[in-house]
Parts: C-alpha cells; sequence; structure tokens
C-alpha cells in the first residue's frame, strides 16, 4: 500500500510541476498578444504603417506560438491515453 501511496505522491507531484509549467509557456504569448492589441486599439492612430505592421507581426507570431503549444498538449493527452497503464509518456514540449 505504501508503494502505491508513494506512487500516487509523485504522479500528482508531476502533473502539478507540468501545470506550472504549461502555465507559464501559455502565458507568455498571452501578455506579448495582449500588450501588442492594447497598444494597437490605443495608440493604433498614432503609429506609423511600420509600427503598427510590427505589432500585428508579434501577434500573429505569439498566436502561433499558442497553436503549437495547444497541439503538443493534445498529442500529449493522446500519447497518454494510448500508453499501457503504468507507463507514462515523454513528449518534446520545446
Amino acid at each position: 500500500f505504501l508503494d502505491m501511496a508513494t506512487k500516487l505522491q509523485a504522479r500528482s507531484d508531476s502533473i502539478q510541476t507540468f501545470a506550472t509549467h504549461v502555465s507559464h509557456e501559455l502565458k507568455s504569448p498571452l501578455t506579448a498578444i495582449q500588450g501588442a492589441a492594447e497598444l494597437l486599439r490605443d495608440s493604433g492612430g498614432t503609429m506609423d504603417e511600420a509600427e503598427r505592421r510590427r505589432f500585428s507581426n508579434n501577434i500573429v507570431t505569439d498566436a502561433g506560438r499558442l497553436n503549437l503549444l495547444v497541439r503538443r498538449l493534445l498529442e500529449l493527452a493522446r500519447a497518454e491515453n494510448l500508453a499501457p497503464s503504468g507507463e507514462s509518456t515523454t513528449v518534446n514540449a520545446a
């Protein structure tokens, strides 16, 4: 019983660590998107075309990062569902 409890605690710790890392990885591009969008909304009329394009490109780039992260999370979820019980699956999140 103690072995099972230890394994459950280790699994719980791994999930907590994973959730913390994923939250950070998702928050960074979201913060950048929000900042660029707010600048365009609030000051876009006074920016020259090159500045507007730069902020728009930043939004597109960070949205692409988010899309990639979500796809990798879905791949991980699928891999975990396919792994035999008791085995863990490693997916490169970089």
